[in-house]
């Protein structure tokens, strides 16, 4: 879905299909951070190394060859496929990430769909985890290299929590911004993360989706304040939905957000059983 907004922005020029361009949840979240203050202490160096990185990276992964001589003709042409698909969103993360605007909207989305082994892997894997590691840096230095504000909105916090938990996940986080990302959730409520609080509420009718401009749409409104267009009311198992993505990461990385994914699956599960 965030390729296909992307596409039908119109922002990416000269992209087409064709160019070449489990584990289970941990324990309930960890208590709240306390007080302490975190100064993040970056080396710029760091994020220069990676510039010729990506060249490099890009070049080894392209340059592996799919063993053909023990396969079918039908293996060799989803090889093929996949390595090109493989490509194709290389190609096109990078070109989103590089858009200001795209890298606001759906920078932590595009880093989401890869979960790949770390060890023993195939050549297929290899090459989806080099091209998964380059958008993450890529991510990473456009996001990371810039101080976190001291009161940043909770949408915000969670778009850095997803893209935190993917860079964790492929061997290149950054325990500094974790934990500042850790204290800043501690001043939150579950309401600020969820809309709503798993532990003592049902998700109201009242919530709204977020408008399809990019504006977060008011509780209860008729239209979006920014663009008009009518807001959409979001259905219960549509906020539970949204509650479970993003508790999952908060869980996973133990920080607190005033309720845990168990909290959420636990009212979920209760909702089907009276249904």
């Amino acid at each position: 879905q965030t390729w296909a907004m992307a596409l039908n922005d119109g922002r990416l020029p000269g992209l087409s299909p064709g160019s070449d361009a489990s584990r289970p949840p941990v324990s309930p979240c960890a208590p709240r951070c306390g007080s302490t203050r975190f100064v993040k202490q970056r080396n710029r160096t760091e994020y220069d190394a990676h510039k010729g990185l990506e060249e490099k990276e890009h070049a080894r992964s392209s340059a592996r060859s799919f063993p053909t001589a023990s396969l079918s003709s039908h293996e060799k042409r989803k090889h093929a496929a996949v390595h090109a698909g493989l490509n194709y969103i290389l190609s096109t993360g990078l070109a989103m990430l590089r858009n200001d605007a795209l890298l606001q909207r759906h920078g932590s989305d595009i880093l989401l769909p890869f979960h790949v082994p770390l060890q023993r892997q195939t050549e297929v894997e290899a090459h989806a985890l080099g091209v998964a590691r380059q958008l993450a840096r890529l991510w990473k230095e456009r996001v990371c290299s810039k101080e976190l504000p001291r009161r940043a909105p909770p949408k915000d916090l969670l778009k850095l929590m997803q893209g935190l938990y993917a860079l964790n996940e492929l061997g290149i986080g950054d325990p500094v911004l974790c934990r500042v990302l850790a204290e800043q959730c501690a001043d939150k409520t579950a309401t600020d993360f969820f809309k709503f609080d798993p532990l003592c509420e049902m998700p109201g009718a009242q919530l709204r989706e977020e408008c399809a401009c990019g504006a977060c749409v008011a509780d209860g409104a008729a239209t979006c304040a920014s663009c008009r267009r009518p807001a959409v009311q979001m259905s219960p198992f549509d906020v539970w939905l949204e509650a479970l993505v993003y508790a999952f990461h908060g869980c996973r990385m133990n920080i607190g957000m005033g309720a845990c994914y168990f909290d959420i699956l636990k009212q979920l599960a209760n909702s089907f059983a009276e249904a």
